[in-house]
């Protein structure tokens, strides 16, 4: 089975990685509802002949649909939903009537997690959960770990870039309330200025192990807890990889991380208050289990190529 990539709009970060990762690449700065973007996209489908075409846009994902209808409507569509979208008003007016239209075209609609699952069902939606995946690597770093023994004295880890959505001051202040060492793995380009200053009062009482974009891999093997105090998410991979590593996470008790609750290790919090999550930083088992969910790669691409074939058998 070959994938060809077409990335829409005016950055293409992973274009390069993509490609080196064996794929072909197309970029378009011109969305796909426009006129010279379904002249990129006719393009596309003309050179590749694709069996199913799958979106993952969520930005005019009306438009986009019937831009691959215009240019070929015999070829099967699915989409991937990666988040829970809280939407209320003007917004749930538009995704409900979105859904209601644009999902007549498509032969699957799935989703990462059964919290997705569970948002979507207010717009209508019956949605087919194939958990995200991780890297094999990551599987044998449970190995190291697991023969290396936890180390009790190991940092809090976080992954992941700062935003507002991933709240990473509850759990930064946590650590500098308790004097925890912390690994913090992420851009902080979009970093809340009290996160900023947060990271930088831990880094000068020298509990701050590591700072900044990098592969996770050494933080989450030297670390004792994972930590994720998300507003919401939809299925984030970082904590899927900490589980499969073996190690404990703390994670909020929101949509997008509730379904990791039931794995071992796992403890989620409502509360925002840093004296609690230092609790619970504190508290959790220093040795886990395995996840009950497997991540591993064959396992997601076979359930997706499962619904590649339907969706071409049925058109």
């Amino acid at each position: 089975m070959q994938g060809h990539v077409l990335g829409v709009g005016t950055d293409h970060p992973f274009a390069e990685e993509i490609r080196r990762a064996g794929y072909s690449v197309t970029t378009t700065d011109h969305p796909a509802h426009t006129s010279p973007g379904r002249r990129v996209l006719r393009q596309v489908v003309s050179a590749f002949r694709p069996d199913v075409i799958h979106i993952h846009t969520e930005r005019r994902y009306l438009q986009t649909v019937f831009s691959v209808r215009k240019v070929d409507r015999r070829v099967p569509v699915v989409r991937t939903i990666h988040n829970v979208f809280d939407a209320h008003g003007r917004w749930f007016a538009s995704r409900l009537l979105q859904a209601l239209i644009g999902d007549r075209a498509l032969s699957a609609l799935i989703v990462p997690s059964p919290d997705v699952a569970r948002n979507e069902k207010r717009f209508g939606r019956d949605p087919q959960v194939i958990f995200n995946w991780v890297e094999d690597r990551f599987f044998e770093l449970a190995g190291s770990r697991s023969g290396a023994g936890p180390d009790t004295t190991g940092p809090v880890v976080l992954v992941g870039n700062c935003s507002r959505i991933k709240s990473h001051g509850v759990a930064l202040e946590a650590a500098l309330l308790g004097n925890l060492r912390v690994a913090h793995i992420g851009s902080e380009e979009h970093a809340e200025p009290a996160e900023r200053a947060i990271l930088d009062r831990l880094q000068r009482n020298g509990l701050l192990v590591a700072r900044g974009v990098a592969d996770p891999a050494d933080a989450l093997l030297a670390g004792r807890v994972f930590a994720m105090p998300s507003r919401h998410e939809g299925m984030p991979v970082a904590l899927a990889e900490a589980l499969v590593v073996g190690m404990p996470a703390v994670v909020a008790d929101v949509p997008g991380l509730r379904w990791a609750t039931g794995e071992p290790g796992v403890v989620a919090l409502a509360s925002r208050d840093p004296a609690v999550w230092l609790d619970a930083l504190r508290g959790v088992a220093v040795s886990v289990s395995a996840p009950t969910i497997d991540f591993r790669a064959r396992r997601g691409t076979a359930e997706y190529a499962a619904v590649y074939r339907a969706a071409v058998e049925r058109r």
